[in-house]
This record gives structure tokens, C-alpha cells and sequence, in this order.
């Protein structure tokens, strides 16, 4: 019995650890000034697709690893995304790197500022949690920044 306790007790440190390693905080990066400045423009949200869970693994470590934003097919968008990709003509279509706080609770505000790019996720929940997710977006210009931010409210 006091082999089974001390293991618990072991464990217990090893666990907390754990919960408490968020790997998505390396990917958030605020813009460098107040992004409620108000020259941030939302994207439409016809243009802004999340990767399904089937496939999120396969965006961040094949993908995303190394750089912020990739090009994608369109035949990509739709392996990422399922069979609702859709875009306008004249528009490229970008895997970019997105992180949110809790799962379930929130939802992604993708804005742009000239070719710079804003992720905001906001969701509710009681403690700070970062996950690492990417989006699909269309846009009519290259992208040559990528902000990301994640908020959760109590």
C-alpha cells in the first residue's frame, strides 16, 4: 500500500507539470500596438474556414512547424476543411497558423491591416489554456505578417 501511495505521490508533480505546458503560447504574438486601434478590417467570414479536428494534426506538423502561413491548392483547402471550402475568383487561398483558449466556448475574429493578419480568439473558461489550431483563409493579397492572439474570459 505505501508503494501504491508513493507512486501517486510522484505522479501527482508529473501531472500538474503537464497541465500546466501549453504549447500553443509560442505561437501568440500580439500585434506590436493596441489591436483595437481600429484600423484592423475584419475578413468576411465566408473567407475564414477551421481545419476539421480530423485533420489539425496533420496542418500544425506538417505545415505550420516552421512558418506562420502556406499556400494551399484548392483541392488542400478542401482536404483540410471538408467539402464547405469555398472561394471567390481572384482570391489565394493560405493555411495559417491560429490559436484559441478553450475549445467548445469561443470563436476566431480574423482581421487584416494592409497585408498584416489578426487571429483573436475569445472564449470563456477558468484558467489560461493555449492549443494550437490553424484556419484557411482566402485573401486577395499576400500576407506578410501574423498576429495571433487568444482571450479568455471568466
Amino acid at each position: 500500500m505505501k508503494a501504491i501511495s508513493l507512486a501517486i505521490l510522484l505522479a501527482v508533480p508529473i501531472l500538474c507539470s503537464a497541465t500546466d505546458d501549453q504549447p500553443g503560447r509560442e505561437w501568440l504574438r500580439p500585434p506590436p500596438e493596441n489591436k483595437s486601434a481600429g484600423d484592423w478590417i475584419p475578413l468576411a467570414a465566408t473567407d475564414v474556414f477551421e481545419v476539421v479536428a480530423s485533420k489539425e494534426i496533420v496542418a500544425i506538423l506538417r505545415d505550420l512547424p516552421d512558418k506562420p502561413f502556406a499556400p494551399l491548392t484548392d483541392d488542400q483547402a478542401r482536404y483540410f476543411t471538408g467539402t464547405y471550402y469555398r472561394k471567390e475568383s481572384g482570391k489565394k487561398t493560405f493555411l495559417i497558423r491560429a490559436v484559441y483558449g478553450q475549445g467548445g466556448t469561443g470563436r476566431y475574429t480574423v482581421s487584416h491591416r494592409g497585408n498584416d493578419i489578426l487571429v483573436d480568439h475569445g472564449s470563456l473558461g477558468h484558467q489560461s489554456a493555449f492549443h494550437k489550431s490553424a484556419l484557411i483563409v482566402n485573401l486577395d493579397f499576400e500576407p506578410h505578417e501574423l498576429y495571433l492572439v487568444a482571450e479568455i474570459a471568466e
